[in-house]
């Protein structure tokens, strides 16, 4: 391996640095082009939305200009599988061979690190604690302190997450440092430390929200990842969704009742009078009695369909159930200074009356934005979920909350504060008037818009008219809608039928609703067992499961869901077919969809949230479904949609032309034909 002559201070020189110690290590026009406009607006302080296909070398393309800037930089990822590939490969591979020192950590969110201040509450563990409880001894010698050795809830997998939860420390949980007596050993914060002390930092998108909103919410005073100079978010497509779900909330029956009962066992341990705390349980009991009434009444209404129920303020206020949610509020806070008037003396003490005051505190704080938020900022509703418990199948009603907009939370707390470089596969959702790519709606739902970002697309390194081929139901089959939908069930069987033995498997077949997987599953699965074929289906396996079985296969079908139009990397022959049974819009009966699309129509008039939200939302869906099917050059493979919606609407021609340009085709013997070229 020669050495690098030069010290790269830009990407260009980076290049030429990798080839020269890598024998053949091959640049990327692509690539370069990507990281040209990422060195832009770093040295510019600018924001930044880049689109870049698969296989651009997205990761490098970000890293490398971070690390020449001398900046502290920190990137956040939406998936563990792309966290891992910055951690594992890219991050390491630098380091070696780039030629310039710089440091680098993982760091998640506190939960999955275990907690020694839990563990030590733990009297009788099993065995898969037993051996979170080994490895935490011996990773908490001062040597294994001094040489900074973490373990993380992955080090176990093996292990129930019901499990997990008894060393699980939640930031709100946490007294902090300063009053914890484990802090010398803490895993969560070495993380910590290694994190503050690196120059580049991944994390995952949810713990970046979370940062993002303690932040606002301590006027920076508190930061989850330190003091950063520039913010990449790699998957970005998936950035509204990680925000939406940092400002969202769930409140839940359950979770007072343990409050009240932890409250309690503190007040009683330390001889104080329970009474402040037994009237939590009863207070929260009499609220969901209230709600449940209101439920049953919504139900009656709507002929017994458990759609979520709309939680309007005017409804939350009203006399009973008003009542209901201050009489909560006020006993948990009685509660709270009484655990807060107890005097204590040991650690032990102080660390379970700090925990429960900024549990409590949270609460409080949390009942108070449910119930006073306004209605055009927040959405809420009452959602019946059924679960299993020890064999025991149980339903339970929860208070639901999000924001209808991210975009506001984003400008005041992110675009004005630092830096962003968007990056993923799709950004856009269609191309604009000009011909050029349109990241209008990324923009928007983003807030980004107000903020002259650098916008970007590099296009991609595949040939999709040489790799791929779509095939588009024709016109003349019958509508997944209305009427018809009963025809195109039988159609889309049919046809997946057809397609899956022209390829002779290696095929995804994508559904928008379980009930239709699994009808589709018990029609189709003989016939392709009867064929040879493996037959998997989601939720049989875990996912990761189901993809080491598909690759190693290389002739299974795969019927599956949402999460897989993403995420997944099945590169090669294995894969080969992906087809989609319609078009992925978003669920009619989903309150927030509902109140955005409302929110969109009261700004562009009618229509608007449908032509701004609803049919691009679902078009980025559909392209990362095609992303599954071409990863590397010598990929190929069709993809399939089996919703004549795509010729018949005029929302159909907007679609098309953000998929990647292949040939396309409605005739199915020429689709079977391609395909039998590839088996």
């Amino acid at each position: 391996m020669s050495t690098p002559t030069i010290t790269p201070t830009n990407f260009a020189d980076a290049q030429e640095v990798l080839a020269a110690a890598l024998p053949g290590y091959t640049k990327r026009p692509h690539q370069m082009a990507l990281a040209e406009v990422i060195e832009w607006a770093i040295k510019d302080k600018k924001c930044a939305a880049l689109q870049a296909g698969t296989g651009t070398g997205k990761s490098l393309a970000l890293l490398i200009p971070i690390i020449l800037s001398g900046m502290r930089g920190v990137v956040a990822t939406s998936t563990k599988a792309l966290q891992s590939q910055y951690a594992k490969h890219d991050l390491p591979f630098l380091q070696e061979h780039l030629g310039v020192d710089f440091t680098w950590a993982v760091l998640k969110g506190r939960s999955n690190y275990p907690c020694h201040a839990k563990a030590e509450e733990i009297t009788a563990p099993n065995r898969r604690q037993r051996q979170v409880l080994d490895q935490m001894k011996a990773c908490s010698t001062p040597d294994a302190v001094m040489d900074g050795k973490i373990i993380d809830r992955e080090d176990f997998p093996g292990l129930a997450d019901e499990d997990w939860r008894d060393f699980s420390m939640s930031a709100a949980e946490c007294p902090g440092a300063k009053s914890c007596p484990f802090s010398d050993k803490c895993f969560a914060e070495r993380a910590k430390n290694r994190a503050g002390m690196a120059t580049v930092v991944v994390t995952n998108t949810a713990y970046l929200m979370q940062d993002v909103q303690l932040r606002s919410q301590t006027d920076g005073n508190v930061a989850l990842l330190g003091e950063y100079d520039v913010l990449a978010i790699d998957e970005a497509h998936n950035l509204e969704a990680a925000a939406t779900g940092a400002l969202e909330d769930t409140l839940g029956q359950g979770g007072y009742a343990k409050l009240g009962r932890d409250l309690g066992a503190f007040l009683e341990a330390n001889e104080a009078d329970t009474t402040p705390a037994d009237l939590i349980e009863p207070a929260a009991g009499e609220l969901w009695r209230v709600l449940g009434l209101a439920y049953d009444a919504f139900l009656a209404r709507s002929k017994g369909k458990p759609d979520p129920m709309p939680l309007p303020q005017g409804v939350i206020i009203s006399d009973d159930l008003g009542a209901a949610f201050i009489n909560l509020y006020n006993t948990i806070k009685a509660a709270r200074q009484a655990v807060k008037d107890v005097t204590v003396f040991e650690d032990h003490d102080r660390i379970v009356r700090s925990r429960l005051l900024r549990r409590s505190l949270g609460q409080l704080g949390r009942i108070e934005a449910y119930t006073t938020d306004s209605d055009d900022v927040t959405v809420r509703w009452l959602e019946q979920e059924t679960s299993s418990w020890h064999g025991q199948q149980r339903t339970r009603l929860f208070l639901r909350s999000a924001p209808i907009r991210v975009a506001p939370f984003l400008r005041r707390a992110l675009w004005s504060v630092v830096p962003t470089i968007l990056s993923s596969a799709t950004l856009t959702t269609a191309s604009a008037k000009n011909g050029a790519a349109d990241f209008s709606y990324m923009l928007e739902q983003l807030g980004l818009d107000d903020f002259d970002p650098l916008t970007f697309d590099a296009g991609s390194p595949f040939d999709y008219q040489k790799q791929t081929k779509t095939f588009i139901a024709p016109r003349s089959a019958p509508e997944p809608s209305g009427r018809t939908v009963g025809e195109w069930r039988t159609y889309a069987q049919a046809t997946s039928l057809e397609l899956v033995r022209a390829s002779q498997g290696g095929a995804f077949l994508l559904y928008t609703s379980r009930s239709a997987m699994n009808e589709a599953h018990r029609s189709l699965a003989p016939m392709f067992e009867q064929m040879g074929l493996m037959v998997l289906k989601q939720g049989d396996y875990p996912t990761s499961e189901m993809v080491r079985l598909f690759k190693e296969n290389g002739n299974a079908v795969l019927f599956g869901l949402k999460s897989f139009f993403e995420g997944v990397d099945i590169s090669g022959r294995a894969l080969r077919l992906v087809v989609i049974d319609k078009l992925p819009f978003g669920v009619p009966t989903d309150l927030l969809l509902q109140a955005r699309c409302e929110w969109l129509d009261r700004k562009y008039g009618k229509w608007g949230g449908f032509s701004h939200l609803t049919i691009p939302a679902m078009t980025l869906t559909l392209v990362q479904a095609h992303g599954r099917l071409v990863r590397h050059l010598d990929d190929q493979g069709m993809f399939a949609i089996l919703d004549n919606r795509m010729w018949t609407k005029r929302y159909g021609n907007q679609i098309r032309a953000a998929l990647p340009q292949a040939p396309e085709t409605d005739n199915i013997n020429d689709a079977v034909k391609y395909l039998a070229s590839l088996s």
